[in-house]
């Protein structure tokens, strides 16, 4: 199912983030786990088209979801439901991995096949999730390598709704507003120096 997803993603710092938890009464509240990893061409044919094909798996059931950014706040988002965690993770997407027409599509409209993705990168985050009736709060604790990193996430149909409530946040739980890159772009940034300092 294609879907517009709108969010409003805020950088963290460790003490901010932990203040925040506490302060949204989440420290007792066990974080549902997940496990990513991102595939792309040799060429980065979906960097270069501002997009990313990810599997999400927790613990029971695992999904494809195809993205790409519209804006800053908004992406198109199609997303494939397995019933099932799978066993391994795929370090290529030869086979009938994807059966998700509108992955495929999206796929193809960049030039692309399945059988032209490669596992890239992989993290693992920890997620704790706040209804708030009109959006859903998230914070999200990620880690890859030797790095840990904390983010604030807002989805909303609103996003000057998503905007005020973080800034009211922001000056009740005292953090700055900077805006967080996508995860995929602070893991391979991460890897990118980590290759370049070999």
């Amino acid at each position: 199912m294609a879907l517009i997803e709108q969010e409003v993603k805020i950088a963290l710092e460790a003490e901010s983030f932990a203040r925040l938890k506490s302060g949204l009464g989440l420290d007792g509240v066990a974080p549902r786990q997940q496990v990513n990893h991102y595939y792309d061409s040799n060429q980065s044919a979906l960097k270069a088209a501002r997009a990313a094909l990810r599997l999400r798996q927790y613990d029971q059931v695992s999904e494809w979801t195809f993205k790409q950014a519209l804006d800053q706040f908004q992406a198109l988002e199609i997303t494939q439901t397995n019933a099932e965690r799978l066993d391994s993770v795929p370090t290529s997407l030869a086979g009938a991995w994807i059966q998700d027409a509108g992955i495929l599509g999206a796929l193809a409209k960049v030039g692309l096949a399945p059988q032209d993705l490669v596992v890239r990168y992989g993290f693992q985050t920890n997620r704790w999730t706040l209804n708030l009736g009109w959006g859903e709060l998230v914070l999200d604790q990620t880690l890859y390598g030797d790095q840990v990193d904390y983010e604030l996430e807002l989805e909303a149909q609103d996003l000057h709704l998503a905007q005020d409530y973080i800034a009211k946040l922001s000056q009740t739980y005292d953090f700055p507003l900077l805006a967080a890159d996508k995860k995929i772009a602070r893991v391979s940034a991460y890897y990118a120096e980590l290759e370049k300092n070999k």
